[in-house]
């Protein structure tokens, strides 16, 4: 009896459509990732600073968002950051960046110049700063500040994603996937269900492109990566 293999393949996507929260405070820190494509997500307004870290660089830090990523792949990492009005007008946005660490971590014993990675209090709409030789594993946290206090969006982007030498953000720690592979026989078919936790959306690709519709199972008889 003759098998069909189907292989499956979990692309995480984030648009500026997806629910996404920041966390006010470190505590709170809201786990991300960035792709190629970025994450773009509401910046914080109206929100005040824990007072017991070493902010290095920021002279001040009005209307926190505290985040933290963990390595996937090891090499470099380059990101972009950009933060401008719901119309589209740039605004500035400061940053500072602590790592690695085993676990995410607060408190000024962990978030301190000594651990501090990158760090900018310019009047720049857009910002980088690298991981030059981040591991697998490790986890770094990140500050993100909103200086005019104007309601809008921050887009974080890895910019080097897929060249040479260059690592990449865990977005299993965002968007943990359940998702098995499937073997059928030939004429049959198979139902694919992803599980995807507080997932509110679905979208499927499959060997034929984009597959119509917004629903958790599909049915499929044609094998391939999806």
């Amino acid at each position: 009896m003759k098998k069909i293999y189907f292989y499956l393949l979990l692309i995480n996507l984030f648009t500026v459509h997806l629910a996404f929260s920041q966390g006010p405070n470190c505590a709170g820190a809201t786990a991300f990732c960035a792709g190629g494509s970025g994450l773009t997500f509401q910046n914080s307004t109206g929100t005040t600073t824990q007072q017991d870290v070493n902010y290095e660089c920021l002279g001040s830090q009005p209307n926190p968002a505290w985040f933290y990523m963990q390595i996937s792949i090891a090499g470099t990492i380059n990101f972009q950051i950009s933060q401008a009005t719901n119309g589209g007008a740039g605004i500035d946005v400061d940053y500072i960046v602590w790592g690695p660490f085993g676990a995410p971590s607060c408190g000024p014993a962990n978030l301190n110049p000594g651990t501090s990675v990158s760090c900018s209090f310019s009047a720049a709409a857009v910002e980088n700063f690298t991981l030059p030789n981040a591991q697998v594993g490790e986890i770094y946290v990140v500050l993100l500040t909103n200086y005019s206090g104007q309601a809008g969006n921050i887009t974080v982007t890895q910019t080097n994603t897929g060249q040479p030498g260059a690592g990449a953000t865990d977005c299993n720690i965002v968007c943990p996937l359940s998702l098995q592979d499937q073997v059928i026989c030939v004429g049959g078919q198979a139902i694919l269900t992803a599980t995807i936790d507080s997932a509110t959306t679905y979208q499927w690709t499959g060997p034929s492109g984009p597959i119509a519709g917004n629903t958790q199972s599909i049915t499929v008889t044609q094998p391939g990566t999806y």
